[in-house]
């Protein structure tokens, strides 16, 4: 199961759920809508959708023109149940989980910057003021 975000030019933007086939041509066939299929790129070349994925499209003339890939918000992701990653949260991201504020999110994404991708949430512990007891605060929210 997979969800993810369908937003752009385009009526219908919603979040959709999806069970049968992860690719973004089937997506947009399964919303409908009510723009062209999507054939002049190749979608064979086109990674699988992944949960908390958002998709933005460019639609123009009723076609889609070109879409973007990117990563629903954490508010977004923690309502609908979907595992956060270290590596793919925004400084305002980490600001939407408890116990942390803007100088500390700022802290992390600098912490990222300089030394890395944190690969897994243990790993946070390198960023000054982040121990075990806020690692098992944030827990639920990444598995």
């Amino acid at each position: 199961m997979v969800q993810i975000a369908l937003d752009g030019a385009l009526e219908g933007s919603a979040v959709f759920q999806i069970s049968d086939g992860f690719s973004l041509e089937r997506v947009i066939k399964m919303a409908d809508l009510g723009v062209d299929s999507f054939l002049h790129h190749s979608l064979a070349e086109i990674e699988p959708l992944q949960p908390g994925e958002r998709i933005v499209l460019q639609v123009v003339n009723g076609e889609v023109a070109d879409y973007t890939r990117g990563w629903m918000s954490s508010a977004q992701r923690i309502i609908l149940g979907i595992s956060l990653h270290p590596d793919r949260m925004t400084e305002k991201d980490w600001d939407y989980l408890p116990g942390v504020g803007i100088s500390l999110a700022a802290e992390i994404e600098k912490n990222r910057q300089e030394n890395g991708d944190f690969l897994e949430l243990q790993a946070l512990t390198r960023v000054r003021g982040i121990g075990p007891k806020r690692i098992k605060l944030w827990e639920d929210f990444f598995k």
